[in-house]
């Protein structure tokens, strides 16, 4: 990870020796919240940045070790919704510290495929949640409830990107 400084013109390198809790070589997404703490998505879970402490401290180190996070989002309410490979996404509410998993399964939790591509929030505050192979997950947030688009609903395809409502 590099930070520019613009008032000299030069990088600082973040790395695993300066910073040993700077575990990851690979950074799929950095997401700055409301509250102005970064979220930085890796091949090794998540870390959280503090610029004022110029600190860097594993997310749930045991749940993400060695997991890669794909996508983060900040909803409407300030919760951070991550995206992973192998485990589903993830809804963090900082201010419960309570992670909800949303995994293939039976249950109103359960979505389509563990591998999440992409976490979009609508104009309605609904979570769309874009996935490797199982097609697009829309979490109703007012009902509780998931629509799963797949194939057999009009997609042209199980594997979902990114979308942008129009």
């Amino acid at each position: 990870l590099n930070k520019l400084n613009l008032s000299n013109q030069r990088f600082m390198l973040f790395n695993r020796e300066k910073y040993p809790v700077f575990n990851a070589d690979n950074i799929f997404a950095i997401l700055q919240d409301r509250s102005g703490l970064f979220w930085i998505a890796t091949s090794n879970g998540v870390m959280t940045y503090n610029k004022s402490t110029n600190e860097f401290k594993q997310f749930e180190a045991d749940l993400f070790f060695n997991e890669t996070v794909n996508v983060l989002l900040e909803d409407s309410q300030g919760d951070i919704w991550l995206g992973s490979r192998n485990f589903g996404a993830f809804k963090y509410n900082k201010e419960m510290n309570n992670l909800k998993n949303y995994r293939p399964g039976k249950g109103k939790n359960s979505i389509s495929d563990l591998f999440i591509n992409y976490i979009y929030e609508d104009h309605e505050k609904n979570i769309w949640v874009a996935t490797h192979n199982g097609g697009l997950n829309l979490l109703h947030t007012k009902k509780d409830s998931i629509t799963v688009f797949r194939t057999t609903e009009g997609l042209p395809s199980n594997t979902v990107f990114s979308l942008i409502q129009d």
